[in-house]
């Protein structure tokens, strides 16, 4: 029968996985939840049932065991990676549904993808929000990682300053420079001012140098 399968992350420690196949709308599903969680991804099909257990043949596979409607240990891009595979083969053979919302205006959160919903958790966590209210800067570190792994490339820089500065993590020079340069390959020239922090603080002065004259030529105030 149609409907959908969503995965969602639990907010509370120790940030286990949840999957389901259900006929109801994912956020109403997200509401039934005994825990406050966040929705990573979901998708319709004809036969969520059939496609559930794919997915959780295919984490098994991967050494991830899943039972469907109960939590389970395991990060979110190992879910989301072998999500993506059972939905290929959804594709190839016709199982996917199309446009099954397309007369109800979806918010603009659901359309982003799962490495964009965990780096605004994170921020959440970072400064501290009316949901969460303390701000938890280990917490917010392991969902920029998560988001960055799972290729959303604004995590990279809140990386790096958190390597550089040790906001929920131990300061690494190496580290934040990485994952500056990886901000940087990605288009995002405010990566040269933590790399030349970076340069500055491990003495290397004539790569900080050329660093600060990269930030002038792209006019990073």
């Amino acid at each position: 029968m149609a409907g959908y399968i969503c995965i969602a992350m639990l907010e509370d420690p120790p940030y286990n996985m949840i999957l389901a196949a259900t006929e109801e709308e994912p956020n109403e599903w997200l509401e039934e939840l005994p825990l406050p969680s966040h929705l990573l991804c979901y998708e319709s099909f004809k036969d969520t049932k059939v496609i559930l257990k794919q997915l959780i043949q295919r984490l098994k596979v991967d050494g991830v065991t899943a039972k469907a409607d109960k939590a389970f240990s395991a990060s979110p891009h190992e879910v989301i990676r072998a999500f993506n595979v059972i939905r290929d083969e959804a594709v190839i053979n016709n199982q996917l549904v199309e446009n099954m919302d397309e007369d109800e205006d979806e918010d603009e959160d659901e359309d982003e993808d799962e490495g964009c919903r965990l780096y605004h958790l994170a921020v959440e966590y970072k400064d501290g929000s009316n949901r969460i209210i303390i701000a938890d800067s280990k917490k917010a570190f392991k969902l920029y990682m998560q988001s960055a792994e799972l290729g959303y490339y604004p995590a990279y820089f809140d990386l790096s300053i958190a390597y550089f500065n040790g906001n929920g993590v131990k300061k690494d020079l190496n580290e934040s420079l990485k994952w500056a340069m990886l901000f940087i390959e990605s288009g995002g020239v405010a990566g040269y001012i933590i790399a030349a922090q970076c340069f500055s603080e491990a003495g290397m002065n004539e790569l900080c140098l050329k660093a600060l004259d990269l930030i002038k030529t792209n006019g990073i105030e």
